[in-house]
């Protein structure tokens, strides 16, 4: 049987006590199932990632990150991914929000222009069962503008559908973006400053001219690594 791949980050482990997790149920009843939009303060002393995380993991909610922090409304727009489901003209989300933190905070203004990333969660029994991860920017953009604060939207999950299943070393793995063909109105929002993605360490670079050749030439061999 295969290994998980070694370019797989697994998350860390959320380790929350009960007094966690009813701050947590306070923080969502206050800011997020009034669903009118609004901005989440944070002000809890555990990591906002694990706030996300645990409300990602008990509330039908996805979640999509950007630089832009008055969105009111999401609209479909043509993307562009070299995966079919990924390449349509869609309102996308990820189940998991610290992947989609990842876009909240790198600079897509500035000098990150090629993006290669995924998050998985695998479907056997056999291999943990928390999310992993790959992460890659462009080899040239780690400079002192490939970060910035960004805005993280929490939208519902109704009317979106999940990417079909992978595979990743062997195994049956569950895709964690989603789509949705018809316009969404967010039901809160989060800033998020480049500190509270935990992986800015383990963001590969890439050569951008060789990912693509290799992406054309086998979309399914991700991440097309050197």
């Amino acid at each position: 049987m295969s290994d998980i791949p070694e370019w797989l980050i697994k998350r860390p482990e959320l380790g929350l006590t009960k007094s966690d997790l009813s701050a947590f149920e306070t923080f969502y009843s206050d800011a997020v199932a009034r669903g009118d939009g609004g901005t989440i303060t944070y002000t809890y002393h555990q990591p906002v990632w694990k706030f996300l995380s645990y409300i990602g993991e008990n509330y039908p909610l996805l979640f999509h990150g950007t630089g832009k922090p008055d969105i009111d409304e999401f609209v479909p727009r043509q993307s562009n991914d070299s995966q079919e489901f990924g390449n349509q003209r869609a309102v996308y989300a990820a189940s998991d929000p610290l992947w989609a933190t990842y876009f909240a905070v790198v600079n897509r203004d500035g000098p990150v222009r090629s993006l290669v990333n995924t998050c998985i969660r695998f479907v056997s029994d056999e291999v943990d069962p928390d999310p992993h991860y790959f992460f890659s920017i462009n080899e040239d953009a780690f400079d002192a503008d490939t970060w910035r604060s960004g805005t993280l939207y929490l939208l519902p999950r109704d009317g979106f559908e999940q990417q079909g299943n992978g595979r990743a070393g062997g195994y049956e793995t569950e895709l964690q973006q989603w789509r949705s063909f018809d316009p969404v109105k967010p039901l809160a929002k989060m800033m998020i400053r480049p500190e509270d993605f935990p992986f800015l360490e383990h963001v590969r670079g890439h050569d951008v001219g060789k990912v693509s050749v290799r992406a054309r030439k086998n979309p399914k061999e991700f991440p097309w690594l050197d």
